[in-house]
């Protein structure tokens, strides 16, 4: 098992702070000036993220995505967190989500991309 690299640990009596920073520009937007010769990749299977809905709470979670030349998600990491189990959840779902990989001059690319899911408690 190799050793964890950093760790954070909170002196006796701490609670960890939470901070909102700001959502930035979908990837592939205007203001991005994303390479016009690059396409975007496209999901073609999404399975939806499965949570207990009685103990969570609504809103949008972000995640900063590579998606491989064979349109698998690669790397995964938040952009934006909501809460420790939808969190988990929306992970779990996008890794198992499959892409049309991104392509430029016919070649498939790996590429970021910011996802975004909406929880909405009943």
């Amino acid at each position: 098992m190799a050793p964890d690299i950093f760790v954070l640990k909170l002196p006796p009596g701490a609670e960890p702070t939470t901070y909102d920073l700001p959502i930035p520009e979908r990837l592939g937007s205007l203001s991005m000036g994303r390479d016009p010769s690059i396409s975007t990749p496209r999901p073609v299977k999404r399975p939806a993220p499965v949570y207990d809905e009685a103990f969570e709470r609504s809103g949008t979670i972000i995640l900063y995505v590579i998606i491989d030349t064979n349109g698998v998600p690669a790397e995964v990491d938040f952009y934006k967190h909501l809460s420790p189990g939808l969190d988990a959840a929306a992970v779990e779902a996008v890794r198992r989500w499959r892409f049309a990989p991104a392509m430029k001059n016919n070649q498939p690319v790996a590429v970021a991309q910011l996802i975004q899911l909406k929880f909405k408690r009943n």
